[in-house]
């Protein structure tokens, strides 16, 4: 049966037309379907799959969530956390093997023999990715070690492990053979985190496709290795540092040109990862090495990793192995002869045949056949370390040198060794000491009254009405008395509930209050590297309100405290761009931040860690980040650890900068004490233009001073990272009119139809001689925040600039004034008399509103915004960039755009054969 015979409702196909899939791949689909030849409900959960994500991925309380833009599919796709799914993603993304892969198919329903209750279970269970290969389509689910290895002990029944150590699920395969479909798992062991690591390293130069290849350098490369077989990235960069740079050494690796180790041998590492000339070549050096290391594996790595108490053969006599450590080895032969040697020294005997294991394979094993090897065995690290400053106090009565003892320690000791010596045939055991096992350990008091004390503790303490100690004793103690059980004393109830104080502070004041106290530990185990590893690797975008009071700089008239956006980067610690404005945080604050790092450095970061404000989470910000290949990654809520190199930089730039400055609001931290003398308001001078102009220059400063983390600049930092992992060219962005646009903010819808007068777009019409041919037609639309008057629309490919008849009255006027505007001709308006707000109406009420004081200090502020405003604006003003951040009322004006919106102006002129479609999945 072919998948045209059967009639499927969703098709293969999205199911918006805006949304495509990369030109070609629906088709390709569309093959696979019918070389598998699935059945109408194979098809129908394919089509489903491919239509829409079954849900949205969230981050939890220990995982970081996000969205990857994947150029095989054409669309972004969803991970729910960065240890498996993203892993598995980025190999994915890689693999020849594959056409396309899709996150959150829908649920397919399980049914198995639950082996503790003996009783059927049936729930529908979520694979994480729909994997379309060739000739088969495959279910996936992802899943950590550990995680495995828990849900097995608990449900044997549901995931088995093979032989090679991978692992199956009877019951999930059986669900996706009736759709005729596979399934697998995927552990986080399969994807090495290093392999991880490299994939995200040369994703830039596999997403560019044919970028410019430097022939030269390619050649120059491929006759060093040629010649020397094999080099490490540092040395081919040094030999080679006039001809090649490092840009095109990995852009040589990612397209196959020469091979390296990726599951074991970090790219950013350049001196200690080798460059082979093909793949041949590293597989004969893998083998080599593997055949010259094996003896030695076995004997010498087992040396060096002797446990207490192993035994080794040394000029005929037995030693035994006392401590292994970092440096030396110190054996015991069995007459209580004590010898140190180095490691260095070890290893040449060993070499020389003078030192051999007596048994082998059980070199690396404590004996354990004696009762002195097992307690040899159990003793802590200081325990011995005390035992052999014992053993060279007594040697020389041991030995015979010395007759008398000097002290009643050393007879002691001397006693002890004599007495291990005839019980355990070893006297160094005797004077080895057992600090742990002193002391009474039993309780003190009877498990009946620990029980209430845990009661009450629980009932009455660790809840939100935080009842104090002593409160809490008085409950106890009456408990106790009425079961006529032993009071403990109030010291250590205190003592008691002070042993749990991550528990405590959770359940009285709950999770964020406790979150500095919760253990850090790794989420989900994992071992890759969290920092980045290269510059604009991962940045970090947030806001903060500044603690600092400005004026107007033309009235003297306080204006209130603004907001600070920054983008930092993790590896480099650089501010690569910030955003100052008096309107709270808003998706064009973020887009503002974007355009900003792009004027300055040409680029985008590769992924961006922001946290679950509504700004991050609109369609423009996931649009425009798809669209630049920008991997988005939200951290979980409350969990300030997450993005800590972000909250660090706010913490710096107020420390360093803005509580220096006269009007910071340090004093309001004590509201109560605050009088009008030391008021910040009475001290505010600083004017919005003169705090930018300040802050840029702390910015430079910052960057030219010595990082305590980095040990040198950021600049320095900065400029040594391009040296050694490129300059990236592959992602330059051009600062042009096409980006302008694109970070405009558009409508509710995203597009307006055009109508004799023109478009409408927030009650105001705009009209240019270009919409006469697209009349009657739905056009995309943006409109500019500082300047009202100015509109864009999409046609033919190309925006056209569009004027408002009431240009006069609206230029220069920001969006948020205009939204104070309405929401004051709304409130004049009974519900009774209540008419619908025509353009006319609302300019005309919006002249009889000039002299109202919201109004006057909205102008105030954006008069202020608009004198820092340095980068021309899209339709041609002096005053825009960064300017487009004032008009940020999303709830009067321009809501986060829905799911329908369309995509920037520079995506809506891609054909088939540009980098690829960008899908924001809902």
């Amino acid at each position: 049966m072919e998948v045209s015979d059967v009639e499927v409702p969703d098709d293969l196909t999205p199911q918006d037309p805006e949304k495509p899939l990369r030109a070609g791949l629906s088709s390709l689909i569309r093959r696979a379907a019918d070389v598998c030849k699935l059945c109408i409900e194979g098809l129908r959960y394919v089509a489903a799959t491919i239509a829409d994500p079954a849900r949205r991925e969230r981050s939890s309380a220990r995982r970081m969530s996000g969205a990857f833009p994947s150029k095989k599919n054409g669309v972004t796709v969803g991970f729910k956390t960065r240890t498996t799914e993203y892993a598995f993603i980025l190999a994915e993304e890689m693999s020849s093997r594959s056409i396309a892969y899709f996150n959150e198919p829908p649920g397919i329903k399980l049914n198995y023999m639950c082996a503790k209750t003996h009783r059927m279970r049936s729930y529908y269970h979520r694979p994480d990715f729909l994997v379309v290969y060739p000739d088969s389509f495959e279910l996936v689910d992802c899943m950590t070690e550990a995680g495995i290895l828990e849900a097995a002990s608990k449900q044997p029944e549901l995931y088995q492990q093979r032989p090679d150590g991978s692992w199956r699920s009877p019951p999930k395969e059986e669900a996706a053979e009736k759709l005729g479909l596979k399934h697998r798992i995927v552990s986080s062991r399969a994807i090495p985190p290093i392999l991880t690591a490299n994939l995200g390293f040369l994703m830039d130069y596999v997403r560019a496709g044919e970028y410019h290849w430097n022939g030269v350098a390619v050649k120059a490369i491929s006759d060093f290795l040629r010649k020397n077989a094999r080099a490490t990235v540092a040395e081919i960069l040094k030999a080679l540092s006039a001809t090649a740079d490092a840009d095109d050494l990995f852009r040589a690796i990612a397209r196959g040109r020469f091979s390296v180790d990726l599951e074991n041998e970090l790219l950013a590492e350049g001196e200690r990862t080798y460059v082979y000339f093909d793949r041949a070549t590293m597989d004969a050096y893998r083998v080599a090495r593997i055949a010259a290391t094996k003896s030695s594996r076995s004997l010498i790595a087992s040396i060096f990793d002797l446990a207490t108490g192993s035994s080794l053969i040394w000029d005929d006599r037995e030693w035994t192995v006392l401590n292994s450590g970092a440096s030396e080895f110190t054996l015991l032969d069995e007459g209580g002869t004590l010898q140190s040697l180095s490691r260095d020294a070890f290893e040449k005997l060993f070499k020389a045949g003078a030192i051999r294991p007596k048994n082998g394979s059980e070199l690396a094993k404590a004996t354990g056949s004696s009762e002195a090897y097992k307690l040899l065995s159990q003793a802590a690290p200081s325990d011995l370390a005390r035992a052999l400053a014992a053993h060279r106090q007594i040697a020389p009565f041991l030995n015979g040198t010395s007759k008398v003892p000097a002290s009643r320690t050393e007879r002691r000791k001397i006693a002890c060794w004599r007495s291990a010596e005839a019980k355990y045939g070893n006297g160094f055991v005797g004077i080895i000491p057992h600090y742990k096992e002193c002391g009474n350990r039993t309780p003190r008091l009877a498990r009946e009254v620990l029980e209430v004390i845990e009661e009450q503790v629980k009932e009455h303490y660790a809840t939100p009405k935080r009842v104090r100690a002593l409160r809490l004793f008085e409950r106890i103690q009456e408990a106790c008395t009425t079961k006529h059980l032993q009071i403990p004393s109030y010291g250590y109830i205190a003592r008691f509930v002070k042993r749990f104080p991550y528990q405590m502070k959770l359940a009285r004041e709950g999770a964020r209050a406790a979150y500095n106290l919760e253990p850090r530990a790794e989420p989900d185990g994992d071992t890759a590297p969290h920092d980045a590893m290269r510059a604009f690797e991962k940045a970090y975008l947030d806001h903060t309100e500044v603690d600092l009071e400005l004026v107007c700089s033309r009235t003297g008239r306080p204006l209130g405290r603004v907001w600070l956006t920054l983008l930092v980067d993790d590896l480099t610690a650089k501010i690569l761009a910030f955003y100052i404005t008096f309107a709270p945080p808003s998706y064009r604050s973020v887009l503002m931040a974007l355009r900003d790092c792009v004027r300055r450095w040409g680029r985008l970061p590769e992924s961006i860690v922001v946290d679950g404000g509504r700004e991050f989470h609109c369609t423009w910000f996931e649009a425009l980040a798809a669209f630049f290949s920008v991997t988005i990654l939200r951290r979980p809520a409350g969990k300030a650890r997450f993005g800590s190199r972000g909250e660090r930089m706010f913490g710096t730039a107020n420390s360093q900068f803005f509580h220096t400055l006269l009007a910071n609001t340090q004093n309001r931290r004590n509201v109560r004490q605050l009088t009008p003398e030391v008021d910040p308001k009475h001290f505010a001078v600083w004017t919005l233009p003169a705090l930018c102009t300040a802050f840029e220059t702390y910015v430079n400063e910052y960057h030219a001073l010595d990082h305590r983390r980095l040990l040198v600049t950021p600049n320095e930092a900065h400029e040594q990272d391009v040296r050694v992992h490129g300059s990236r060219p592959e992602r330059r962005i051009v600062y042009d009119q096409d980006f302008l646009v694109s970070t405009c903010p558009t409508t509710r819808s995203g597009r307006a139809k055009v109508q004799p007068d023109g478009v409408k777009i927030n009650y105001l019409y705009y009209n240019a001689p270009g919409l006469r041919a697209v009349l009657g037609k739905r056009v995309p639309v943006r409109f500019d925040p500082m300047d009202m008057s100015i509109a864009y629309a999409l046609v033919g490919g190309s925006w056209v600039t569009l004027k408002s008849r009431f240009a006069a009255v609206l230029t220069r006027r920001t969006e948020r004034e205009l939204a104070l505007a309405r929401e004051e001709w709304l409130r004049r308006r009974s519900q009774v008399e209540k008419a619908r707000l025509t353009e006319t109406a609302f300019v005309k009420f919006l002249l009889e509103l000039d002299e109202t004081e919201a109004l006057l200090v909205e102008q105030l502020r954006a008069n202020a915004e608009r004198a820092i405003l340095g980068a021309a604006s899209p339709g041609g003003d002096d005053d825009e960039d960064g300017g487009d951040d004032d008009g940020t009322n999303d709830d009067s004006v321009d809501p986060e755009p829905g799911p329908d919106a369309p995509l920037p102006g520079a995506l809506e002129k891609l054909t088939d054969d540009d980098l690829f479609p960008v899908e924001i999945e809902s």
